[in-house]
């Protein structure tokens, strides 16, 4: 390959690198998150929390579109597809991205639409970095913004949504919304169990 000549990869991977951020710097200079009074633990600030709740709601009125998805992955529209699984999936260009429930996308979606209303420099911010922004951003809910119950980690292992594997879900036992899975399987032994 020429020096006129460049590899779309690898012009994308020099763009992240050159535009990554410290995710807690970053959320904290956006007034979305601040330590907990002990400092040990962060949460929402009070008026992120309010952005998102009407982001959320906006979200659950309108449903989600290809539009959205495309913003948030920063491609184009005619990249995003979206999959007709058990379970949520997008296509995003070749990858197929999935979410442990509607509600954790509808959340991925307010976050991002949150984000950009309150930080000019979201955009800025590489694609796949946005996107795990927000999926670690699910975390952070003290009262699931869905229906007000109290979101926990749950530590008994449960067949994924997603894949057959077993898995501790971040969940709400309230509205039975999952927002995070975590595999308890190691790749050597991820043959181990998935058979439920």
């Amino acid at each position: 390959m020429s020096e006129e000549q460049t590899n779309p990869a690898a012009e994308r991977i020099k763009e992240r690198k050159r535009n990554a951020v410290q995710p807690e710097e970053f959320l904290k200079g956006a007034d979305a998150i601040r330590p907990t009074g002990n400092e040990q633990k962060l949460s929402f600030t009070d008026s992120f929390a309010d952005r998102l709740t009407e982001h959320l709601e906006q979200v659950q009125a309108d449903g989600i579109g290809v539009t959205d998805l495309a913003k948030l992955f920063g491609v184009p529209e005619s990249e995003v597809t979206e999959r007709e699984f058990e379970y949520t999936a997008w296509q995003i260009r070749n990858v197929v991205y999935n979410w442990p429930s509607e509600g954790a996308l509808l959340f991925d979606i307010a976050t991002d639409q949150t984000l950009r209303a309150i930080s000019g420099e979201w955009d800025d911010v590489p694609p796949r970095q946005r996107f795990m922004i927000a999926q670690s951003l699910r975390s952070f809910q003290d009262e699931c913004l869905f229906c007000g119950g109290i979101p926990d980690f749950n530590n008994k292992p449960v067949t994924s949504c997603c894949s057959e594997r077993r898995v501790l879900t971040f969940r709400c036992p309230d509205c039975e919304r999952r927002f995070l899975e975590f595999s308890t399987e190691s790749r050597e032994n991820s043959h181990i169990g998935s058979n439920v």
